[in-house]
């Protein structure tokens, strides 16, 4: 959610000018500003954010556009919406809307953080509404309270169809319907770690919805994620496509 601000007509203007259909009106800028993020990254590759979430914690029921829903494959859910009140009833309506018309359900646990403060509410979504999972191992441990990776994968395993769990250069766990399988990433340099999830996200959502299976969709979404770490910023700057006959050879 953005507001009627020149923050916000560049995030709008820069989403349909990549393909990214955004419903909902801006708010007038009366009721707050479009929120910002500083992403300050270090020699190590790592980062640490200072955010002001501005208008987008106003997100409400009614700027879902429930037609959109209904007409996709995959619903997918940030873990930072629980963290609102306006924004955890806003993200469990669109996702009973999911379940409704038989969208598959996919949710992030976003940040270790959030885990630790809403552990038992995204162990309830998960079984009523959650068809896929992604995490980090961080947030794994978190919700397992096991270190043993493995172990808390066949925990999401109980609950949902598919998890994906990333672990970084070692590449990630995925359980497809009570099958554990590990999935090796891609070596490279980091430089700057952040966008990394999202990319893996994005690989694996493109996979899913393009009839791909669930482990050749996280070795896209590693792939993708290895090529945003080796740059500064969180978005890939080509045209990737091209690149996936030669990572998913059989």
């Amino acid at each position: 959610k953005v507001s009627d601000d020149p923050n916000g007509e560049f995030y709008r203007h820069d989403l349909e000018r990549n393909g990214v259909t955004l419903y909902g009106r801006p708010m007038h800028e009366d009721h707050g500003p479009t929120g910002t993020c500083v992403v300050m990254t270090t020699a190590d590759a790592q980062r640490t954010m200072c955010t002001h979430l501005g208008v987008s914690v106003l997100l409400h029921a009614d700027d879902i556009n429930t037609d959109a829903l209904k007409d996709s494959k995959i619903a997918y859910l940030e873990g930072y919406l629980w963290m609102g009140d306006d924004t955890r009833a806003t993200s469990e309506y669109a996702l009973q809307l999911a379940r409704q018309h038989d969208v598959l359900a996919a949710y992030t646990f976003s940040d270790p953080f959030c885990v630790k403060l809403h552990r038992e509410d995204f162990e309830r979504i998960s079984r009523e509404y959650l068809d896929i999972i992604f995490c980090n191992a961080d947030e794994l441990r978190m919700f397992a309270g096991t270190e043993d990776l493995e172990a808390g994968a066949r925990q999401l395993g109980s609950m949902v169809d598919l998890a994906f769990i990333t672990n970084s250069e070692h590449g990630c766990l995925v359980m497809d319907h009570g099958e554990l399988h590990h999935v090796d990433g891609f070596p490279v340099k980091a430089i700057d770690t952040n966008g990394a999830g999202d990319a893996f996200a994005g690989g694996v959502l493109f996979g899913l919805t393009n009839g791909y299976d669930p482990r050749k969709a996280a070795r896209w979404g590693n792939y993708l994620g290895s090529q945003v770490v080796q740059i500064h910023g969180a978005r890939l700057q080509n045209d990737y496509q091209s690149h996936i006959p030669g990572i998913l050879h059989d």
